[in-house]
């Protein structure tokens, strides 16, 4: 998993990708009468429920994508310009 053993994903993030998978699961179990194309969200619904429950994205791995790492990326970007002061 890379130099983060805790994941590579936000909190917030994993909230989404949880109520996403969710929500897509609720529309299966609503529809009257399911087509074909509608009982395939559950098994795109796996992905990122899984991923926000376990907090690690394959997908981000794989690109080098940590939102943890962006986040001090912007971080830094506020301290050259100026607009970030520092916390005593």
């Amino acid at each position: 998993m890379g130099n983060n053993a805790l994941g590579n994903l936000g909190i917030v993030e994993r909230i989404v990708r949880v109520g996403f998978g969710y929500g897509l699961i609720v529309a299966v179990l609503s529809v009257s009468a399911p087509t074909q194309f509608v009982l395939l969200l559950p098994l795109i619904a796996i992905y990122p429920v899984l991923t926000g429950m376990f907090g690690w994205d394959p997908v981000y791995e794989l690109v080098g994508r940590s939102i943890k790492a962006a986040a001090l990326s912007i971080e830094k970007l506020k301290r050259r310009r100026g607009t970030l002061t520092p916390v005593h």
